[in-house]
């Protein structure tokens, strides 16, 4: 779930599975240099991955979902799709 919310933007799993290779590849490299296989763990995960890349930008979402008369939608596309924050003022 952490890779999903802080590593992802995409619709579908394409990029998951990018992720998760590059995990792996770093998994990889490590062994064959000799190097100590660390256990792969949220804490840990940046040493994968590197710096979250959509953290601050969930966080704000998830911020700005919360209040009262919010909503989220997602726009789909042909490339993609984006998050869009709704709002109904009365």
């Amino acid at each position: 779930m952490e890779i999903i919310r802080n590593y992802t933007r995409e619709a579908g799993v394409r990029d998951l599975e990018r992720q998760i290779e590059k995990v792996f590849r770093v998994i990889a490299r490590d062994y064959l240099e000799g190097k100590e296989v660390k256990e792969i763990s949220v804490e840990n995960l940046d040493y994968y991955l590197g710096a979250c890349r959509y953290k601050e930008y969930t966080e704000q979402i998830i911020k700005q979902a919360q209040e009262k008369g919010t909503a989220i939608g997602l726009a789909y596309t042909s490339v993609g799709g984006s998050i869009m924050l709704i709002e109904c003022r009365y």
